[in-house]
């Protein structure tokens, strides 16, 4: 890195101001990429690289309970934008927690999901972004800040003035809430995360979950780690919502599996989860029904 001419701070600062005046309406995600690259020359972060093991989970809103394991990863076909991903070229959304799925798909009271537990098989190495405090103060999180890139001995330039500068900005645009009908946010949002991830050596992205006011992770992966046998499906939940509060949701499970047939097929039980109980302990049933909340 001792070679790079890294830019100024007023070049900067510049550059941030050029991005912020952009018309997302008519920006071109590549374009804005292009106008990244000032921002990301001589740039440093610090990045967590995750043992196997990791407990990782999905949801999916489904109107029928879906059948095969191919509906609950990402879609090859026609995939919607994301925060990280353009449309048609998917990426493997999952979360650290249960729950998270619940609030990133807004679910509302009569809707049914599948919310599918994996683990990975392999190291996994993401980049992240989103972890300042000025993020987790805006999204009023109620969780000390991660600080992946908290790591001076190895990497003092992380905090020069010009890094923060440029890590707080990506974050806090990274991390904005996007309305419904301003979808055109994204295309800034995913010229940030491509920026991140896009490097071979990374299998995705790490970011804050921002429904969830930054209390927990979500996880963007690439197709490339699911297909190479990075995650391996550990069980899977039929789920239907049946009332929503602030914050929380009351939740119905409908039903439960946690084994796949050689053609793919998800083998649901037809019931709930069962449990040896070891004599002399006790276990509370509350009837399927349990509550999710941020």
């Amino acid at each position: 890195m001792d070679n790079i001419i890294r830019p100024t701070i007023a070049e900067i600062k510049a550059r941030i101001s050029e991005i912020e005046n952009l018309n997302l309406l008519e920006a071109d995600i590549d374009n804005i990429k292009e106008l990244l690259k000032l921002l990301f020359t001589g740039y440093a972060l610090s990045t967590p690289v995750f043992d196997p093991g990791l407990i990782l989970f999905r949801g999916i809103k489904y109107s029928d309970k879906p059948s095969n394991i191919s509906f609950l990863s990402y879609r090859k076909v026609g995939a919607a934008q994301g925060r990280a991903n353009r449309q048609n070229e998917p990426l493997f959304y999952c979360a650290t927690m249960r729950e998270i799925p619940f609030f990133e798909l807004d679910v509302k009271p009569g809707d049914k999901l599948v919310i599918s537990k994996w683990k990975t098989a392999t190291r996994l190495l993401v980049n992240n972004i989103g972890y300042t405090k000025e993020v987790f103060k805006d999204l009023s999180s109620n969780r000390e800040n991660q600080e992946w890139n908290k790591s001076e001995k190895l990497h003092p330039e992380i905090t020069k003035e010009e890094n923060v500068l440029v890590q707080n900005f990506l974050a806090s645009r990274f991390s904005q809430p996007v309305p419904k009908d301003k979808t055109e946010l994204y295309k800034l949002t995913i010229a940030i995360a491509e920026k991140h991830y896009i490097a071979d050596i990374f299998q995705g992205l790490l970011y804050p979950t921002i429904p969830m006011k930054a209390n927990g992770d979500n996880f963007a992966l690439r197709p490339s780690f699911i297909e190479s046998g990075g995650l391996e499906f550990v069980e899977a939940e039929w789920i239907e919502i049946t009332k929503e509060y602030d914050f929380k949701y009351d939740i119905n499970v409908l039903d439960w599996a946690n084994s796949v047939s050689q053609k793919g097929e998800v083998e649901w039980k037809g019931r709930l989860p069962q449990w040896t109980i070891p004599e002399g302990e006790e276990l509370f049933f509350f009837d399927r029904k349990w509550q999710t909340n941020r």
